[in-house]
């Protein structure tokens, strides 16, 4: 059983049954939808017998006057973003963000495998935000600490532990009836992407919200870029380049490790059960931006020879700057090309770099001229600005975007549904890693009924 590193403040759980009861059917019967399908994903949508890339928004009027109770949350997973997902969703809540006007939020359970991480995601949310934290002795530690927070009083859980646990953490949650923010990638090998498919049709018949940690899809500019690109203001989409960070390649197997299970989640990163091996993690989010300007996802993947040296050429030369200059400097013999079945394809140019510059950056190349998406600044092919987006980039500004709209969403009857969204970024990465391990070209297809597993066995349970 988890481990409570207190007692509670407010009682036996059983003394909240009948008003949690209460809270949560408001919740949810609030917010009954059917996420809207928004794109095919090549092939991988038929080998899987469903669409793999689809997301967004239902909505029907809500069944109860907005704004009458507290919506409740269960943090699982106190590292960084775990801690940053608590004080977003409790912001959303206050005066200025699209929830203001409906209600609070409020963090009432955490859970974490170290208690030292527990209590430092602890301080740091309740020396920001005091009157919306409500922990008291539902603090869980350990490996099964999260069954504590989905037994707890909640309404809506953050997972946000290491990738490797995400399809077990869903599932449970989806079974408790709580609404779900998960951060990607959604899991680390191909029966954890069919169990998370598999839990959200299970959490669509239930009218459970599920938003994954996409906070690109969230920030203004890029929306109104991508709506330009969407608009042929580039002609034909023929090909994306992108850089991502080779330096994390260099991985330790579960079986090559003799370390103790907390010792490796505790550089869950440098094993590849946990982590997944993914060549970069933040790099997932430059494939799901481009799956977004296509509307497809890759259908193949090889690894072939850089054409780094040939960039600057193509993409207008200086005038593009950070990204070409990545791509020009990446001093990189290989990259990876991911095909789609309408022939575009994305070239991803691996280099060694380490640091915060590492696997920004996408140009989108059109019949008519080149995007950088990171700028959501377009040329023309001389170099001529024919677009550029006057919104303000503010640091932070699409995680925060993304639970005012989530939390607003719940509130006013619309429900948030976006993990296939996050299946297909996931399953690209997948494709990706396979192709770069293995030196050989990899079909979807192929991949989407591989039974391969990286996962320990505390990850299926």
């Amino acid at each position: 059983m988890p481990k409570k590193t207190s007692s509670s403040r407010r009682g036996p759980l059983s003394a909240h049954v009948a008003r949690s009861s209460n809270r949560r059917e408001f919740f949810t019967q609030s917010t009954v939808a059917v996420g809207s399908t928004v794109a095919l994903g090549g092939s991988a949508a038929v080998a899987a017998g469903e669409t793999i890339l689809a997301g967004g928004v239902g909505a029907i009027p809500a069944c109860h006057a907005s704004g009458s109770d507290t919506l409740r949350i269960g943090l699982i997973g106190c590292g960084a973003r775990g801690r940053g997902a608590a004080i977003e969703a409790i912001q959303a809540s206050l005066p200025g963000s699209v929830g203001a006007a409906v209600g609070r939020v409020e963090l009432v359970a955490m859970a974490d495998v170290f208690a030292n991480h527990l209590q430092t995601a602890y301080r740091a949310i309740n020396g920001r935000h005091r009157d919306h934290v409500n922990v008291g002795g539902r603090r869980f530690v350990g490996i099964d600490g999260w069954k504590g927070v989905l037994a707890a009083d909640v309404d809506m859980v953050l997972l946000a532990t290491p990738p490797a646990f995400r399809p077990l953490h869903f599932a449970a949650a989806v079974d408790a009836g709580k609404h779900v923010f998960m951060e990607s990638p959604l899991a680390t090998d191909m029966p954890g992407v069919r169990r998370v498919m598999a839990t959200g049709k299970i959490a669509e018949e239930k009218g459970l919200a599920v938003s994954v940690g996409l906070q690109r899809r969230h920030e203004a500019r890029l929306r109104e870029c991508v709506d330009r690109l969407h608009d042929g203001v580039i002609g034909k989409l023929l090909e994306a380049r992108t850089v991502c960070s080779s330096a994390l390649l260099r991985r330790l197997p579960c079986n090559q490790s003799s370390d103790r299970l907390e010792e490796q989640l505790r550089r869950w990163q440098d094993h590849d059960w946990a982590s997944g091996g993914f060549t970069d993690e933040r790099h997932l989010h430059c494939l799901d931006a481009i799956h977004w300007v296509t509307g497809q996802t890759p259908v193949a993947a090889k690894v072939v020879e850089s054409a780094a040296s040939d960039c600057a050429g193509d993409a207008g030369g200086e005038e593009f700057g950070e990204v070409t200059e990545k791509l020009t400097e990446a001093k990189s013999t290989r990259a990876i090309e991911l095909d789609q079945e309408n022939g575009f394809r994305i070239v991803t140019e691996l280099h060694a770099g380490r640091g915060s510059d590492r696997g920004k950056g996408e140009l989108v190349i059109g019949a008519k001229g080149v995007c950088d998406l990171t700028r959501s600044i377009i040329r023309d092919h001389r170099g001529k600005v024919i677009w550029q987006s006057e919104a303000k980039e503010i640091a932070g500004k699409g995680w925060q975007r993304q639970f005012n709209e989530l939390i607003a969403g719940l509130r006013n009857g619309h429900t948030m549904r976006n993990h296939s969204l996050g299946v297909a970024c996931t399953t690209t990465a997948i494709l990706e890693r396979t192709a770069l391990q293995t030196d050989r070209n990899v079909d979807v297809r192929d991949l989407m009924v591989c039974d391969q597993s990286y996962a320990h066995p505390q990850c299926t349970l």
